[in-house]
């Protein structure tokens, strides 16, 4: 479902009681071209919705277990 949410659904949530937890692909159509527009995509999302919202909501994210310093 993480293609079809946003930053006003996570907000929403967070502000009616729940924790609204933050995808890295919320409001995105397509896949981003590398680690670096994955977390720039993220981090509007996170300002909007800190923007929308003074609640608690959480981060979803995936660790690919790789090293990325080898």
């Amino acid at each position: 479902m993480f293609w079809l949410t946003d930053a006003k659904l996570f907000a929403s949530v967070s502000e009616a009681g729940g924790l609204g937890v933050l995808g890295p692909h919320a409001e995105q159509n397509s896949l981003p071209k590398n680690d670096n527009e994955r977390a720039e995509r993220m981090r509007a999302e996170i300002r909007k919705v800190k923007e929308l919202t003074s609640k608690p909501f959480g981060i979803n994210i995936f660790h690919s277990g790789q090293n990325p310093d080898v």
